[in-house]
């Protein structure tokens, strides 16, 4: 297989996962989560490192009146980061979850 196949293949197997968190999230997990903080929020993008060890989730408010601080956003995200990696990966069944 030549390296541009496999750059190919790696593209869209990025793209499938970047799609599936963004849907997971956006439609299952932030409203399961029942923090105030985290009202409102919505999937803007999802970007998969190249090697898909991690990936960036950016959110924004749905509405003017749902305005949060960035720090109480990121303390509400860090005190559910390991709940959402966990449902996360139930929800894709990846062998290694990003």
């Amino acid at each position: 297989m030549s390296l541009r196949n496999r750059s190919q293949r790696h593209g869209l197997r990025a793209q499938r996962i970047e799609k599936s968190v963004a849907e997971a999230i956006e439609c299952s997990l932030l409203p399961s989560l029942n923090d105030p903080a985290l009202d409102d929020l919505h999937v803007v993008s999802v970007e998969a490192a190249a090697n898909l060890s991690s990936v960036r989730v950016t959110v924004a408010p749905g509405s003017a009146q749902s305005l949060k601080s960035a720090a109480e956003v990121e303390a509400a995200f860090g005190r559910a980061e390991s709940r959402l990696r966990a449902e996360l990966s139930q929800m894709l069944r990846l062998k290694r979850m990003p």
